[in-house]
């Protein structure tokens, strides 16, 4: 075999066959860079309520029933957002089952709130499939 022939292979495997760290281990990029990535990050915003969960169910629903439309969304110059009723049902059903398995646990005002979204969610609903039903009339 000629010199040009020759495959170099160089053993980058961080540990041994007993499981032990090895010594002379080349150390990937991703872990050289994982020292300052794994750093925890301060956040300025506040922890996560009960009420920023059941709103994002809330935003997502409203979207999916095309009555909200995210901020950039493609198509926003005039035509009619996407609408997705299995969505919307999906995230009705989702905030259904919270409020079942939440029920007793909550405070009045969180639950009136979680009981105000799913009514106006669900008048919504109505309310769309009642107009996609007369366009298709």
């Amino acid at each position: 075999m000629s010199e040009e022939e020759r495959v170099k292979v160089t053993d980058r495997r961080s540990f041994t066959a007993d499981g032990d760290a090895r010594e002379d281990a080349p150390r990937a990029e991703a872990e050289e860079s994982a020292g300052t990535a794994a750093q925890p990050v301060e956040a300025d915003r506040s922890p996560l309520s009960f009420y920023d969960i059941i709103f994002s169910f809330y935003q997502q629903a409203l979207a999916s029933l095309g009555l909200l439309r995210a901020h950039g969304e493609p198509g926003s110059e005039g035509s009619p957002p996407p609408v997705s009723l299995e969505a919307a049902q999906y995230m009705v059903d989702v905030l259904g089952v919270l409020q079942e398995k939440t029920k007793n646990n909550l405070t009045a005002d969180e639950d009136r709130f979680l009981a105000n979204v799913l009514f106006e969610l669900r008048m919504a609903y109505v309310h769309v499939l009642k107009s996609a039903a007369r366009a298709n009339e």
